[in-house]
């Protein structure tokens, strides 16, 4: 699922009637109709996505090229590059059936049911968006895919243990879709009650992240890909009388999509949450669209704030807990200083620079008095909670975990799949782990 960015509503209206003007009222009906149902803040699904990057890059008739440009000017204003996997695809046909089972795509044990992905915070859409459906673009296809490359790694690196160890029938979303407060609730209250027994852990996280411990995993709860603050995590967002609105200090009003991380997890019995951000084949952005508007903020920067507030708001939920941000990314990429990230992320590491607080100047701050104070704790003390994982390093901690793990996926996938197996051939290169080519 990809995310809407806040855009201006007369424009959007406006460049639509252009739209359907530029294609004469032919084979645009349906399409036409399908957009004018989203709003900012929504989000649009991947074949929505893929049909209206086809409009952008296909023009059936001369006299209908203008209708390529309107479209690119819609999909430049609607979509949110910011939360990464906005990249811009044109997959003329739909990808063949994948031949290979679920279980082993994502290398998860099979007596596991068909609801697994309600254990980790994943709707029954994106599951399908991810591997499930070949209607039309699956993720796990598609080489650049951080969202299923983090997480085949992560749930992978838990040895699968979540649904498990979980009490039954305990789950992080009703019925597949709404993320249920009860959990929530439950983790931050009387987290025991979660669990039916604790998980094992097999690697040394300590390596990773230099204050966790092996004692504080065996209760990890691991989640993707959703807004933090949602009213199910953060029900104080709805009260009138609350300044807490946003995960940001800077006066956004309520952009949604701004606080969604690739990965989290929750370590409830140290009241702590690690939020994950991963990269592979892209960078970091500078901008992020609102209102209509473009704000000059770094993708790092709209993620330390977000988990700083989230932990550190008195009227956020999650107010004393503790927080560290995890950037995944390719070895490659990070040592040869060549991408915007590998730059600035030793910057905000140093305590004695001012890359952070430089990136607030100018900007239009939130009033709210608490925030404030807040701010000013924030640019003292953000360097000691980022951290840098390499994928390599990871790929690693499996192997120990299981010796041959990626040669044996890899080897199943050749013989049963030769699109899935060269998808993942570039994926490990993109990701700067070493893999030789059958």
């Amino acid at each position: 699922m990809y995310t809407l960015a806040d855009f201006d509503d007369k424009d959007y209206k406006k460049l639509l009637g252009q739209f359907s003007r530029s294609r004469r009222g032919k084979a645009v009906d349906n399409f036409y109709h399908e957009l004018k149902t989203l709003k900012s803040g929504y989000f649009i699904s991947d074949d929505l996505k893929i049909k209206l990057d086809r409009w952008c890059e296909t023009s059936p008739s001369g006299s209908w090229r203008a209708s390529k440009a309107y479209a690119r000017q819609i999909r430049d204003m609607i979509l949110d590059r910011t939360r990464g996997g906005g990249e811009y695809v044109h997959d003329k046909i739909a990808h063949p059936p994948i031949s290979v089972k679920i279980e082993e795509i994502l290398h998860m044990p099979c007596e596991y049911n068909s609801d697994w992905n309600s254990f980790y915070g994943i709707t029954r859409t994106r599951k399908l968006a991810m591997i499930g459906s070949h209607k039309g673009r699956v993720s796990a296809l598609n080489p650049n895919s951080e969202a299923f490359f983090t997480f085949f790694s992560l749930a992978n690196l838990d040895s699968w243990q979540q649904p498990k160890c979980l009490a039954q029938p305990i789950r992080t979303r009703e019925e597949g879709y709404k993320l249920s407060a009860s959990f929530f609730r439950t983790m931050r209250e009387g987290w025991h009650s979660l669990w039916s027994k604790p998980k094992i852990s097999k690697y040394n996280a300590k390596n990773h992240i230099p204050t966790l411990t092996d004692q504080m995993m065996r209760y990890s709860v691991l989640f993707f890909e959703h807004d933090i603050m949602s009213l199910m995590i953060n029900p104080h967002r709805a009260f009138k009388n609350k300044a807490f609105k946003e995960l940001s200090f800077l006066n956004i009003s309520l952009k949604r999509g701004w606080s969604v991380f690739d990965a989290y997890i929750f370590l409830p019995s140290e009241k702590r949450c690690i939020f994950i951000e991963s990269k592979l084949d892209s960078d970091i952005v500078h901008t992020v669209k609102w209102n209509g508007k473009i704000i000059k903020i770094s993708q790092i920067a709209r993620a330390m704030e977000s988990a700083y507030l989230f932990t550190h708001h008195p009227d956020s939920n999650f107010h004393g807990w503790d927080y560290d941000y995890l950037f995944i990314c390719s070895r490659q990429k990070y040592e040869s200083e060549l991408t915007d990230y590998s730059q600035i992320i030793p910057l905000i590491k140093d305590p004695n620079a001012t890359v952070i607080k430089d990136e607030y100047r100018n900007l239009k701050m939130d009033s709210d008095p608490m925030k404030k104070s807040l701010f000013e704790d924030f640019l003292v003390t953000h360097h000691d909670h980022i951290h840098v994982l390499f994928w390599d390093q990871l790929f690693e901690v499996l192997e120990e975990i299981e010796p041959g793990f990626l040669t044996k996926y890899m080897e199943n996938l050749r013989y049963k799949d030769r699109a899935l197996y060269d998808t993942w051939y570039k994926r490990l290169k993109l990701a700067s782990i070493p893999s030789k080519k059958a």
